[in-house]
């Protein structure tokens, strides 16, 4: 279970992009105040399947307008990996 302060952290993300034009997949974009960007990958081809992409699972992209070009291709793992 994540801690309190990573929770506090996690609620203040607020959704700046959806993308819902790929079958059973739906894209969320959010960022948060500090400019730190977050992807929540809906999936449901067989049932529904949650998973994140930020920093810290994808280095290379440093800012949110270049992960959410590239969300499609990011690595996502449950919201407790991040």
């Amino acid at each position: 279970m994540k801690d309190l302060n990573s929770m506090e952290y996690h609620k203040f993300f607020k959704a700046h992009d959806i993308d819902d034009t790929t079958t059973d997949i739906v894209y969320v974009g959010k960022i948060h105040p500090n400019g730190a960007w977050l992807i929540q990958k809906i999936d449901q081809t067989s049932g529904v399947q949650i998973r994140y992409a930020n920093y810290k699972n994808n280095t290379s992209y440093t800012d949110y307008a270049s992960a959410w070009t590239a969300k499609a291709s990011l690595d996502y793992v449950t919201i407790d990996l991040l």
